[in-house]
């Protein structure tokens, strides 16, 4: 009878704890993908430990982690960080002491220029959304058609190596680059390229710290869904464009 009782116990705690899992930040179907939420903050220290305890007060919309001093960022780009993630720039609002730095940083990370305070966050965000527009456009073709196409000029060269290296930065597939030799590109561009889209060994955390906010940091949670085979992992990718790429690739 004991037995029984614990058995029922076991199970009801973890349906508990996967239904919270469930829900930390969206839909994380994936049970692996969880603990890239909950990671433990044990045993690291500085600018990693306070990272880590970010993304945690960032999830759970945790604005009072905000209100100690931080070495790594400021209690305003705390507060955009925890805006960016709750989607709701009145965090910004009620809380950062500037605010239009604040609604700045929020904006950058969703790649919405109306969000824009400044005329540099304006900058920011039309270049990282030519970024997304050349690799779901123009960058496909390029890719796949190297061998077809003969390039004319500095710019369309340019665009290709561009295209090229971003697309194998983005699926971690240093084979692309080796059709850059088809348009002449020297072998050091090629190792470089090699050596972005050759990173492995991605984790949550490193793709947090290394990343900061926006299109660089989704495409980082991108290549690490991949990766681990995590689909959960798209979960935490906030714009649209790169997180529908991600969810396809695992259907």
């Amino acid at each position: 009878m004991k037995k029984i009782i614990i058995a029922v116990i076991i199970i009801v705690v973890g349906f508990g704890v996967y239904f919270s899992m469930d829900n930390s930040k969206g839909n994380i179907s994936s049970g692996k993908s969880f603990s890239y939420v909950l990671e433990n903050c044990d045993g690291k220290s500085g600018l990693q430990k306070d990272t880590c305890l970010l993304q945690k007060a960032s999830f759970a919309g945790d604005l009072s982690f905000c209100s100690n001093d931080h070495p790594g960022y400021s209690k305003d780009e705390c507060y955009s960080e925890i805006a960016a993630t709750q989607n709701n720039p009145k965090i910004c609002e009620d809380n950062a002491d500037d605010v239009s730095k604040c609604k700045d940083s929020y904006a950058t990370s969703e790649l919405d220029i109306s969000k824009c305070v400044t005329d540099s966050c304006k900058t920011q965000v039309l270049s990282w959304i030519s970024k997304y527009r050349l690799e779901e456009s123009d960058c496909k073709n390029f890719t796949s058609n190297l061998q077809k196409s003969a390039f004319s000029g500095a710019d369309e060269y340019s665009k290709k190596y561009q295209c090229t290296e971003f697309v194998a930065d983005l699926d971690q597939e240093a084979s692309y680059c080796d059709d850059l030799t088809l348009i002449g590109v020297d072998q050091r561009k090629i190792d470089r390229c090699k050596t972005k889209a050759s990173k492995g060994n991605l984790t949550f955390q490193n793709c947090t710290t290394r990343m900061g906010y926006g299109y660089y940091r989704d495409a980082c949670y991108y290549s690490l869904a991949k990766q681990d085979n995590s689909p959960g992992v798209c979960d935490f990718i906030d714009v649209t464009v790169l997180k529908d790429r991600c969810i396809k690739a695992f259907q």
